[in-house]
């Protein structure tokens, strides 16, 4: 686990491939996405993006 902690990603070319994958994996004909933004203490928010699957949501972004 430190070792994943600690390595350095290109989260661009992370989610790219993470995105690729989970929609291939799901092989629906639609996609729903799901935005979510919660907020963490006055000054910063947080925006999530996920793809609604069986009730759950799978992030994407």
């Amino acid at each position: 686990m430190q070792r994943f902690v600690a390595t350095s990603w290109d989260m661009q070319t992370f989610f790219s491939q993470w995105t690729a994958s989970v929609v291939r994996s799901l092989k629906l004909k639609s996609l729903v996405l799901v935005v979510d933004e919660t907020k963490l203490k006055a000054r910063f928010g947080v925006l999530v993006v996920g793809v609604a699957y069986e009730g759950r949501c799978i992030p994407l972004a």
